[in-house]
C-alpha cells in the first residue's frame, strides 16, 4: 500500500472479489461519520499455540444476507440462470489489520454492527473459518488456530497423468465428448460416474474437470460423454491458498484497437505495471467505419499504475465449500471525452480496448486461468466541441462472500478527483467510464470477474440551476458462476452491481456557492518513506470563489480510514505533529471548508516513519551528585584556561533531565502555532534563505532566537533553560574532559564546527540535530559541542567562580549585562568546543549560530 498504500484488500467466500484503484476520501468520510464501537480483538496461533505474526484479519460488516434461490434448470437447460442484484448501500463495510509479533490483533475503530471475521495468510489455513460478531455485545477474544487441510480426492476422482492425456484423440466443440486411444491402464479403469481431471494439452488448452456419463469402446477408441463436475464432487479435502502477481511479461495481449497502446513507465517493481495510453481511442462510432472521424466519440488520456494482484483460496471440506479470490488494482485514470459530432439517445455501449491473457497457474493440480481487459463505456449525448476531463485516483473493493449458499456483499471505495472547469450553454448529458476488468476461470466449475470503473458525468441544462454540473464517480460489478450439484442445475450465475457512486466536482450557477477544491499536493508526498518522527504535514488548497478556507486534519496509525481529528478549522495549510512511532505507516486526510461551510474532502495520503534513535524532545537523565566544574589544564585540549573558567571546583547538583538534542525548527514552530512563542527574527540560516518553516529543515536547530524567546519556549514546554552548571555536567560527566567525547582532538565526524586542522568549515551552516552520535556526552546528550551555541539561564560574571564558597545547585549571578552561551557552534573553532568554554551575548540579541535546549527535574 509503496503503502501502497492504499492499496487494498481481500475478499471472501465462494467467491470474494476485490478491486482496488488508489485513494479517495468519500468512503472514509462515511466511515468516520458512523458510530464507532469497542474493539474486535483476538489471538492467532499455530498448532503448537505460538502466535503467528503477519496474518491478515478481515472484518466484513454484514448489512444484510442473501440466500441464493435454488433453481432447477435440469440438463435440458444449459443456459446460465442469472440473478441480478443491485447493492442497497454505499458504505465501506470491510476492514483489515495484521497480527503483531505475538499473533494478536485488535480493531479499535469499527462502526457498530454485525461482522464476519476471518483470518488469511498465504499457505496457512485457520479454524474456525469465521466468527460472527455483534459489536454491541462482547468484543472478543475471537481466536483462530492453524489447521492442516490435506489434499484428498473423492474415491471416484481420477487425476489423469500426462501420459494418459497424450492418448487423447479428440474433444468435441462443446467440450462434452472426449475420445482416447485405449493405451495405458488409467483410461481402462474409468467408469460412468467417475470424475476425470486433466491438465493443459494441445486438445485441452484450459484443462478439464468432468463427470463421466457414458463410456463406449468404438473402433479401438474409448469415448466418454461428460458434463462439468464441481469441486465438492471431485475432492473430499482441498486447500488452495496462494497469492499471484499478474505481470505484463507473463501475458499475451490480444486485440489491436486503433489509438490504444501499452506503454512502459519507470517502476520500482521488477515485473512492472500495466499502463495504457489512449490517443483518440474510439468509444463510439456511429457508422462503424473508423476511417471516418466526424461521427465518433473518443477518449484521450491514460490508465497508469495498474498492478493486478490475486489472492486465491479454494477450500473444500466435509459439508463445506469456500472460494476466496482477492483481485486488486492500483490505478490512476486520467482521460478526456470529446466528440466531433452530436449524438442523442445513445444506448449504453461497452468497448473492449484490449485483453491480456495469462498463462495458467497450477495449485494442487487445479488450473487457474486469469484474463485482464481494459473496457470503456459511454451512454447519453454529447455535442461537437464539448469535452470533459477528469483525473481519478481511486481504490475500489467489491466482492461477495459465499459460505454454502449464504452471500454477504462487501465493498469499499475511495476517490480523489481533479478536473478542468467547464463553461457551455449547449445541452449535454452523458456518462463515460474506463477501467479494468479482471476475470478468472477454474475449469468449467468456477468463474468470476470484477469490473471497476472510473467515471465522469457531465450535465448541461441551460434552464436549470445550476445549469452545469460535472461529477466524478466510481463503479464496480462482480459476477460469480458456479457449477455444483449443490444447486441442482448445470450452471448458476450470480451477477451484482456492487457500487455506483458519483460526487459533484464542479457546478456553475448564478445564485449558488461552489465548494472549495479538495486539498492537494501533500507533504510528505503520498507513500513517502523514512520520514521524521516529528513531521510537518503540508498541503495546498484553493477556492475558486475566493472564499477563506479553513481545514480539519485527520490522522491514524496503521489504519486506512483516519478518524482521529488532530486539527479543527485551522487557517494554516500545514501542521507539525509528533512524536510519532518508528517504523509505522500513518494515514491522513484534510477536509477544507469555505466561509459558507461547504466542505471538500481530500484523498487519504500516507507516509511511513523510519526507525530513529534521535527523537527531538527526548531527554537524557543526569544523576544527582558532585562533579568538577571549570577548566583543568590537563584536560583542556592543549589550550590555556581562560580566567573566567577558573578555578576548577566541586559542584553538587540534584538529579535532572536535559534535552538529548537542541530544540528544532519543528518543535519551536509548535510553540509559535500555540501562541506561546514569537517567531524567530529571521526564517533563514547562514546559507539557506528558506530555513525556518521549511519542512526540509524541520529537524535542524532553531536559530535567530534571543534568550527571552528561548526561555518562553522552555516554559511553554513545561521545562526551563539549564543553569550553566547543569549544562557543563551534562556535557562532561563527573570529571573534567576537554570535549564531550573525551580528550581526543575534534574532527568533523565528532562535531559540526570550524576545522582548525584544515582551516575549513565542516559544514558551513547548521546540521540536523543528532548528526554526530560519535560525539555524544557520557550521558548520551548530543551536539553538546558544535552545531549552535546554546543559551543557559545564568548571567555572566568573569569572577563568579572565584568569588563563591557554596556550590550547591548554583544558579549564577543574580544580575548582569550578558547571558552565557555554551558549546561552540558550526562557525567557531576547536577551543570553543571545550566543555569549560564560556561565551557571552546580550540576551535580546539573536544569531544564525545560536540556539538552545531545555532541562526538567522530571524528564517530561
Amino acid at each position: 500500500m509503496r503503502v501502497k498504500s492504499i492499496r487494498i484488500l481481500s475478499l471472501l467466500l465462494a467467491i470474494s472479489i476485490l478491486v482496488s484503484l488508489i485513494p479517495s476520501s468519500n468512503a472514509v468520510q462515511q466511515v468516520a461519520a458512523q458510530t464507532t464501537s469497542s474493539a474486535i480483538s483476538g489471538h492467532i496461533t499455530d498448532s503448537a499455540g505460538i502466535g503467528v505474526e503477519g496474518v491478515t484479519v478481515l472484518a466484513v460488516q454484514v448489512f444484510y444476507k442473501t440466500m441464493l434461490p435454488i433453481v432447477f434448470g435440469g440438463s435440458t437447460n444449459p443456459n446460465p440462470i442469472a440473478t441480478p442484484i443491485d447493492a442497497d448501500g454505499d458504505e465501506t463495510n470491510f476492514f483489515t489489520i495484521l497480527t503483531d509479533s505475538e499473533g494478536y490483533y485488535s480493531f479499535n475503530q469499527l462502526p457498530a454492527g454485525n461482522y464476519k471475521v476471518t483470518a488469511r495468510k498465504v499457505g496457512i489455513d485457520f479454524n474456525p473459518i469465521t466468527h460472527d460478531v455483534d459489536t454491541s455485545k462482547d468484543g472478543g477474544p475471537y481466536n483462530f488456530e492453524e489447521t492442516i487441510i490435506p489434499l484428498i480426492y473423492a474415491p471416484n476422482t481420477r487425476n489423469l497423468s500426462a501420459d494418459t492425456l497424450s492418448q487423447l484423440v479428440s474433444v468435441s466443440e462443446d467440450e462434452v465428448t472426449f475420445t482416447f486411444n485405449p493405451g495405458g491402464t488409467e483410461i481402462g479403469l474409468v467408469e460412468p460416474g467417475d470424475i476425470i481431471i486433466g491438465g493443459v494439452s494441445p486438445l485441452t488448452p484450459t484443462g478439464f474437470m468432468q463427470r463421466v456419463l457414458t463410456k463406449q469402446e468404438i473402433n479401438d477408441t474409448i469415448i466418454f460423454t461428460t458434463k462439468p463436475a464441481g469441486f465438492q464432487e471431485a475432492y473430499e479435502s482441498l486447500s488452495i491458498n496462494e497469492r499471484i502477481e499478474l505481470a505484463p511479461f507473463s501475458s499475451t495481449m490480444l486485440g489491436n484497437v486503433p489509438g490504444v497502446e501499452v506503454v512502459t513507465y519507470p517502476s520500482i517493481d521488477a515485473w512492472g505495471d500495466f499502463n495504457q495510453a489512449f490517443n483518440n481511442s474510439v468509444i463510439y462510432d456511429e457508422d462503424g467505419d473508423v476511417s471516418t472521424t466526424d461521427d465518433q466519440i473518443v477518449a484521450n488520456g491514460s490508465l497508469r499504475g495498474l498492478i493486478p494482484v490475486r489472492e486465491l483460496r479454494i477450500r473444500v471440506e466435509e459439508n463445506y465449500f469456500e472460494v476466496y479470490v482477492a483481485l486488486t488494482f492500483e490505478v490512476q485514470a486520467g482521460y478526456r471525452i470529446s466528440s466531433t459530432a452530436s449524438f442523442f439517445n445513445i444506448p449504453f455501449v461497452e468497448k473492449k480496448f484490449f485483453t491480456h491473457k495469462f498463462h495458467p497457474f497450477t495449485f494442487e493440480g487445479v488450473l487457474i486461468f486469469p484474463t485482464f481487459d481494459i473496457v470503456g463505456n459511454f451512454e447519453g449525448s454529447i455535442v461537437a466541441g464539448v469535452s470533459s476531463t477528469v483525473v481519478n485516483t481511486s481504490s475500489i473493493t467489491a466482492g461477495l462472500w459465499w459460505i454454502n449458499g449464504e452471500v454477504t456483499l462487501f465493498r469499499g471505495y475511495e476517490s480523489n478527483f481533479s478536473y478542468d472547469p467547464l463553461n457551455s450553454t449547449t445541452a449535454v448529458s452523458f456518462k463515460a467510464s474506463v477501467g479494468p476488468k479482471l476475470s478468472f476461470k477454474a475449469y468449467n466449475a468456477l468463474g468470476a470477474y470484477v469490473k471497476a470503473e472510473a467515471a465522469v458525468k457531465l450535465e448541461i441544462a441551460p434552464t436549470e440551476d445550476p445549469f452545469l454540473t460535472l461529477e466524478g464517480g466510481v463503479g464496480a460489478s462482480v459476477c460469480l458462476s458456479l457449477s455444483e450439484p449443490l444447486f441442482g442445475h448445470e450452471v448458476f450465475t450470480y451477477d451484482v452491481k456492487s457500487i455506483e457512486q458519483f460526487w459533484r466536482l464542479y457546478s456553475l450557477s448564478s445564485s449558488s456557492n461552489t465548494q472549495p477544491d479538495p486539498p492537494f499536493d501533500p507533504y510528505p508526498a503520498d507513500g513517502a518513506y523514512d520520514q521524521s518522527l516529528f513531521p510537518r504535514l503540508g498541503w495546498s488548497g484553493l477556492d475558486r470563489d475566493g472564499d477563506l478556507i479553513v481545514y480539519d486534519v485527520y490522522m491514524s496509525a496503521d489504519y486506512l480510514y483516519p478518524t482521529n481529528k488532530i486539527a479543527d478549522h485551522q487557517t494554516a495549510n500545514y501542521l507539525n505533529v509528533g512524536p510519532l512511532q518508528p517504523y509505522t505507516t500513518y494515514f491522513w486526510k484534510v477536509v477544507a471548508f469555505d466561509q459558507h461551510g461547504m466542505p471538500a474532502t481530500g484523498p487519504v495520503w500516507s507516509f511511513s516513519t523510519s526507525d530513529s534513535t534521535i527523537i527531538p524532545g527526548e531527554m537524557v537523565y543526569i544523576p544527582a551528585g558532585e562533579f568538577k566544574m571549570g577548566c583543568d589544564p590537563a584536560h583542556n585540549g592543549g589550550y590555556s584556561c581562560s580566567s573566567d573558567e577558573l578555578p576548577l571546583h566541586n559542584v553538587y547538583l540534584d538529579a535532572f533531565y536535559i534535552d538529548k538534542t537542541e530544540v528544532t525548527n519543528a518543535q519551536y514552530e509548535q510553540c509559535v502555532s500555540a501562541g506561546a512563542c514569537d517567531a524567530p527574527y529571521s526564517s533563514s540560516s547562514y546559507t539557506r534563505a528558506d530555513y525556518y518553516g521549511n519542512a526540509e529543515y524541520d529537524n535542524y536547530p532553531v536559530v535567530y532566537v534571543d534568550w527571552y524567546r528561548a526561555e518562553d519556549y522552555c516554559t511553554w514546554a513545561g521545562k526551563r533553560l539549564p543553569t550553566e552548571a547543569e549544562w557543563e555536567k551534562a556535557a562532561r560527566g563527573t570529571s573534567p574532559k576537554a570535549y564531550p567525547w573525551g580528550d581526543g582532538e575534534p574532527t568533523c565526524s565528532l562535531a559540526n564546527s570550524y576545522n582548525d586542522a584544515t582551516s575549513n568549515y565542516c559544514v558551513g551552516d547548521t546540521s540536523a540535530v543528532g548528526s554526530y552520535p560519535s560525539g555524544a556526552s557520557p550521558y548520551g546528550a548530543l551536539d553538546m559541542a558544535g552545531n549552535v551555541w546554546e543559551w543557559v539561564s545564568d548571567w555572566w560574571d568573569g569572577s563568579y567562580y572565584a568569588s563563591q564558597t557554596s556550590w550547591n545547585n548554583p544558579t549564577g549571578p543574580s544580575t548582569g549585562t550578558y547571558k552565557v552561551l555554551r558549546g561552540g557552534s558550526w562557525l567557531y573553532g576547536w577551543t570553543d568546543l571545550r566543555t569549560a568554554a564560556r561565551n557571552i551575548y546580550y540576551p535580546d540579541l539573536d544569531s544564525y549560530s545560536v540556539g538552545f535546549r531545555c532541562v526538567s527535574p522530571s524528564g517530561n
